[in-house]
């Protein structure tokens, strides 16, 4: 679910986490780490620009967020911003109104739960961090 970046010679996989501090934010950070993906981390403070302006820079496909922010998202794609988002897996529940309004522009949304459980019977290899 992530897209490769060039920048300073090497190629980069970005994922990006937008919620508050719990433990799943944790969790996705360490398993990025564990998949070397680089984690994009996103804050309340900043507006839909500055969101929209790193989206741009990393070309980012997605986010691990929250439903309220599953709201912000969409609403920027409707307004032409958050072009490259693609995925969000929410850390909590959300209706399935919220997922068929990010279907209604492009974007999947998956449990964060339904990830976990997918990554279990995965047989993709894992690319371990070797830095």
């Amino acid at each position: 679910m992530s897209n490769e970046c060039e920048g300073d010679g090497r190629l980069f996989e970005f994922v990006g986490i937008w919620a508050k501090n719990r433990a799943e934010w944790l969790e996705t950070h360490i398993a990025n780490m564990y998949m070397n993906r680089t984690t994009i981390g996103f804050f309340d403070a900043m507006g839909p620009s500055a969101v929209d302006f790193i989206l741009k820079q990393t070309d980012l496909s997605c986010i691990f967020t929250t439903p309220d922010y599953v709201a912000k998202l969409c609403t920027m794609k409707k307004d032409g911003m958050a072009t490259t988002i693609k995925a969000l897996v929410t850390l909590d529940p959300v209706p399935n109104s919220q997922k068929e309004e990010a279907a209604a522009v492009g974007i999947k949304v998956y449990d964060y739960q339904e990830v976990i459980d997918a990554g279990k019977t995965s047989t993709e290899p894992f690319r371990k961090c070797t830095a």
